[in-house]
């Protein structure tokens, strides 16, 4: 990773272990948190083009993000800040119990709860969020827990299957090794 602490920005590359891809974020803190995301690659032998704008408040919750996918139509979505979601300017109010994103594609999006949650060493939390499958165009709610193992160590278990793990994370709170999935680069 790469600081400029003049500027407050961060850049961040990750390699896909499984699937062949590469991303590239940026994260620009000013009056809030601005987060770019880049992934490039091939899975199951077709070419992948995806980009996101994320904002967030200073303390990581979503205000909106913005997902551009060369396979599927342009997604925008809204938090406002009672909690309600807006998909593409239509309300969807049984999102409205998601309080974070996680794109499938990047490991990006478990640093999210990771910093906003503030959970001490051996504390755990449940939370409910909006899993959006970039292959497959879905938005679906998800039910997920974490857990602070010690000051970079966090378990990450997903609700809706048995799959957990073990996240390794910078002084930032962002993802440094996702095992078998993700390998930060820089």
């Amino acid at each position: 990773m790469n600081v400029d602490p003049q500027d407050n920005k961060l850049e961040v590359v990750w390699k896909g272990v499984i699937q062949q891809t590469i991303e590239l974020i940026l994260i620009e803190y000013s009056n809030t948190i601005s987060i770019r995301g880049y992934i490039t690659g091939r899975i199951k032998d077709q070419p992948l083009q995806v980009s996101y704008h994320m904002d967030l408040d200073l303390t990581w919750q979503l205000l909106s993000l913005e997902i551009i996918n060369d396979s599927q139509p342009p997604l925008h979505l809204l938090r406002t800040e009672s909690g309600e979601w807006l998909n593409n300017g239509k309300e969807e109010p049984s999102w409205n119990d998601c309080v974070y994103v996680d794109l499938n594609l990047t490991p990006l999006t478990n640093s999210l709860p990771i910093n906003h949650l503030h959970l001490q060493t051996g504390e755990s939390r449940e939370i409910k969020v909006l899993y959006i499958d970039l292959l497959q165009d879905n938005l679906l709610q998800h039910r997920q827990r974490y857990t602070k193992m010690d000051d970079t160590h966090y378990k990450y278990e997903s609700l809706e299957s048995d799959f957990q793990c073990i996240l390794e994370v910078d002084t930032h709170g962002i993802v440094r090794d996702y095992p078998g999935i993700w390998k930060r680069l820089v």
